[in-house]
């Protein structure tokens, strides 16, 4: 099946999501059955009983540990704590310089956009306004 699937290009999880209305990963046997013939991966009776068997259970068939087995995917590993550590340690190896001259660049900018601000609408309107 999975080979048929590869070579085929298939998209199953569509079809099964479109039975799923509780969008619990469970489906009927029925619509198990009708979604494998949808897309031509229907296989004898004894084998369709095998696998509603296999992956089923009393709230259905569970089709998305089916679909993991018929089309395995790759676990991409979890780099967040490591990204984390990585930035924290970058953070502490900057030089305390550095945040002085980011300040003194912010206040500095401030300070012009004061001065202009004085310069078009004149000392007396800004300090009555604020």
């Amino acid at each position: 099946m999975s080979e048929r699937v590869q070579q085929r290009r298939v998209l199953t999880k569509p079809c099964f999501q479109d039975f799923d209305k509780h969008h619990n990963g469970y489906v009927t046997c029925s619509q198990f059955r009708q979604c494998l013939s949808y897309l031509g991966l229907a296989g004898s009776d004894q084998e369709m009983q095998l696998m509603e068997k296999r992956y089923g259970d009393s709230k259905g068939v569970n089709y998305l540990q089916f679909l993991e087995h018929l089309q395995p995917t790759e676990r991409l590993e979890d780099k967040y704590q490591t990204r984390i550590s990585q930035l924290s340690t970058r953070h502490t190896q900057t030089t305390p310089g550095a945040a002085a001259v980011i300040v003194k660049v912010d206040a500095e900018s401030v300070l012009d956009k004061i001065k202009t601000k004085v310069n078009k609408k004149g000392k007396k309107t800004i300090f009555m306004s604020s």
